[in-house]
């Protein structure tokens, strides 16, 4: 893994116009909360996965000893084994691999012992270790390798929130903060946006950074009523 930063950089997070990270940071702090919330979410709701058969079917009694079972959820099941991990991108994660192998690197390179867990132990394991990582974020801000491990936390996320059957977000509108350029006028970002996350009252543009609260959504709603996304 790279080493930590040293001097003040911009963030590497950022999508596209990058804000200043800080002093010996590698991400800004608005990046590294999104990438909180990311890991809180992970965490709560880890429990919901069921590796237990699924309940479609044909309905209606059947004769005693005739009735089918139906196939289990291996996307599920899948995510609950802590073997489950990547080879190339966009294979499945496991939330299990993801928190127990992180943690154990950062306990590594900070020369602390690692936490063992019993077999089976899969819930406590996500949330224990969810925990050592987030009171680690600022450690973990100032580090090289810090675009990769969101990057694996968003992966695992984006995974977690399709098996329990949830959509990805819809988008509500559009940006419509200017931005500066360096030859010519300026130009209005444009960029696509989306609800603000679960637990979160704010919205983020993911291409400019601009926030958004509850109200400037619904203005901006309203103002945009007539070229919303289907």
């Amino acid at each position: 893994m790279d080493g930590t930063v040293e001097d003040a950089v911009l963030c590497v997070l950022c999508p596209r116009e990058p804000r200043e990270a800080g002093p010996g940071h590698a991400a800004c702090t608005s990046c590294m909360t999104r990438l909180a919330a990311d890991l809180e979410l992970i965490a709560r709701r880890f429990g919901e996965l069921t590796a237990v058969p699924g309940t479609t079917g044909t309905g209606g009694r059947r004769a005693p000893g005739f009735a089918s079972k139906p196939p289990p959820n291996m996307h599920s099941a899948a995510l609950r084994d802590p073997r489950t991990a990547p080879s190339r991108p966009g294979e499945l994660h496991s939330p299990v691999h993801l928190m127990l192998s992180w943690a154990l690197e950062l306990r590594r390179l900070r020369g602390q012992k690692p936490v063992a867990y019993p077999p089976g132990a899969d819930v406590a394991a996500v949330i224990g270790e969810a925990r050592y990582l987030l009171a680690s974020m600022d450690w973990i801000s100032r580090q090289g390798w810090v675009s990769r491990f969101r990057d694996e936390v968003r992966a695992v996320r984006s995974q977690l929130l399709s098996a329990l059957g949830e959509r990805p977000p819809r988008k509500v509108g559009r940006c419509r903060r200017w931005l500066g350029a360096v030859d010519g006028p300026p130009e209005q970002c444009a960029d696509a946006l989306f609800p603000p996350r679960e637990g979160s009252r704010i919205s983020t543009c993911r291409r400019c950074g601009h926030a958004y609260d509850l109200l400037d959504m619904a203005l901006l709603l309203d103002a945009q009523s007539g070229d919303r996304p289907t």
